[in-house]
Parts: C-alpha cells; structure tokens; sequence
C-alpha cells in the first residue's frame, strides 16, 4: 500500500511525502526530493517499531543540514579529482563542490532535483532528465531509479540510465543507517564486508589508484567486526577519512552484513556493484538536532554500493562510461531481519 503526503513546496514544485507499508506493518517513506528515503520503520527483536535511518521531519532541514541523508547521488557518486575528466579527446570540467574537487554530482546533484514519481503496487519509480552539461557533464541522461518494499521486509533499489551521447554514471544511495533506532554513535554495531581489498585515500580522499590487501589492517570485516573493536585511530588512512572509514571495498561474490545486538536487527545488502563504500559518519554533528536527539559522529553509517570513485581519471578501475544505445543498469537490495 503506497500513501502520499504533501510536505512542502520547493522552487514552485510541490514536495511530496510517499509511503509504502508491507503485510508486516514495515513502512519505508521517501520524498519525489532527491528520493530521499526519510524513513525506514521496523521492529526490534521484542516488535518495537523504530525509524533506522537518519532523517528530518522538517523538510527545510535538507535544504540546509544535510550531508545528503538518504539522498540518490550523481551523475557521479564520489569525488572526481580537481572537478574534471577526459572522455573521447574532449574535456569536461565540472562544478567545484569540494574543495577542488567534484563531489557527488557537483553542488545541484541528483540529491537536489525534484523527480517525476509513478506508483506501481508496492513500488515508487521516480524518474528524471538530466540536460546536456547539468553540472558540466556531458550528454542528455535519462534517469530512473525505483524502490521496491516487499513482503519479505526486503527493500530492492534498482537503477536505470540512457544517455543520447557518451558520458559517465555512477549512481547510489546515501542512506545513513543507526540500526538502534537512535542517534547513539554505531560503534557497537557489526560489519560484515566481503572484501579483500580495499582502496586507500589521498590527503583529498580520492582513491589514489592502489589496491589494498585488508588483512592485519583495520579494514578486515570478512567476518563480522564491532566497529568500536575495529577502528584503529592511529592508522593513517583511519586519520585521512577524518577519524574513520570513507573508503570503498571491492566486493567478493557474498553479502554485507550489519547487526545490532542490543535491538538485534540485521541488514543485509545484496548488489551487483563492484564496490562499496563504507562511511561512518566521521564528519557528523554540525546539523544540530534530529527527531529531539543531537546529531553526533557517528549517529550514523552509510553503505553506498557503487561503481569506483573517481573512475573516470583512472585508468586501472572499471570503467562507468554510457554510450548511446546502452542502458546502465544497477541493483542493490537490503534486507531486515531479527536474530
């Protein structure tokens, strides 16, 4: 059953508030704004419904506190290196919105665009034309991105783009996560990553083009991990990603894996994305407040599947080029449970 809500209105567009509920009584809300997943309530091991994802109830809040809680990123999630790239002979600079550097998408990104929405049964598609050079990037790129809450408690994110030139994609999903239902720091939370390597930051954190073993380093979590346990802040890449982890895994075949023991819910991701990056809120506590709580480090972590970033001015990594007649095409999917 999907409902919808009129929250507020943006540049002369009406913002839209849409929920869907399961049989379960699992509802996961999102707004046609940036698709921001706002909330995600489930219960607890003993059936107490909490919302386990970092989100405001007031919606001028995002646009003014918000380091992109539950938004879609792109064209291009993660940072592309001094806001530029060559494609086919031809160089594209974008919009600086990171020091030097572009970062998700540049400073109007997908995570600031109101989308069209369709409803369909238990799934919102929201979908959205992104012009020729919108923040520098080439090529007219027609975008859809549905979510999908099933009876399984399983929420299935599945990502779709064509473009009428060649140009470069990389999309997700910026859900802060707190599976206490809080904003307590998630240092008591488990993670579980299916990964070998990982790809270590520059002083900008852009991936500097190695590969990285992550045995005997605080990036092993190929068991499950408590992060408090697993944080090393002596290690120079834990002090690059400012106290913490912004760094992507190239994903092994298998599932990621996030367990609290105190609520004991369990998320797990399912997708078919090289990498994901693993984000602990390092740079949380400016927005102030939430839902009555202050925002702290760490009140929550993010889980962004993706392509690799800064891909394009990097020869070794897969690459995310679109050309005309190919459909970019990407899915993850996260499912809740108790243990």
């Amino acid at each position: 059953m999907i409902s919808q809500k009129e929250i507020a209105t943006h540049n002369g567009q009406k913002v839209i508030k849409y929920t869907i509920e399961n049989k379960n009584g699992v509802q996961l809300s999102a707004l046609n704004y940036g698709c921001i997943i706002t909330e995600w309530i489930t219960p607890d091991k003993d059936g107490k419904q909490d919302n386990i994802v970092l989100g405001y109830n007031d919606f001028s809040r995002y646009l003014t506190d918000s380091p992109y809680f539950g938004a879609i990123v792109g064209r291009f999630a993660g940072r592309i290196e001094n806001a530029a790239f060559k494609l086919d002979d031809e160089i594209f600079n974008l919009e600086k919105n990171d020091g030097e550097n572009s970062l998700h998408g540049g400073e109007e990104g997908f995570d600031k665009k109101i989308w069209a929405v369709t409803e369909k049964d238990d799934t919102l598609v929201f979908h959205l034309t992104s012009p020729h050079l919108d923040e520098g990037f080439p090529g007219e790129l027609n975008v859809q991105v549905s979510y999908t809450l099933t009876d399984d408690d399983e929420l299935k994110i599945n990502y779709e783009a064509t473009a009428d030139r060649k140009t470069v994609v990389n999309l997700t999903n910026h859900t802060y996560f707190n599976l206490t239902g809080t904003l307590e720091p998630v240092m008591n939370h488990e993670l579980q990553i299916p990964a070998d390597a990982y790809l270590p930051l520059n002083e900008n954190l852009i991936p500097t083009g190695e590969q990285r073993n992550v045995e005997n380093t605080p990036f092993d979590f190929r068991e499950p991990k408590k992060l408090a346990d697993a944080l090393d802040i002596q290690h120079q890449q834990i002090k690059i990603g400012g106290n913490g982890y912004d760094h992507p895994f190239l994903l092994n075949e298998g599932t990621i894996q996030l367990s609290e023991p105190r609520s004991r819910r369990r998320l797990s991701l399912r997708t078919d994305q090289p990498a994901v990056v693993f984000y602990s809120g390092n740079q949380l506590g400016a927005e102030g407040e939430m839902r009555g709580e202050k925002i702290k480090a760490h009140s929550g972590m993010c889980l962004e599947t993706q392509g690799l970033p800064n891909a394009v001015n990097e020869p070794s990594f897969p690459t995310c080029e679109l050309s005309p007649g190919e459909t970019y095409s990407a899915e993850t999917v996260y499912r809740l449970t108790t243990y």
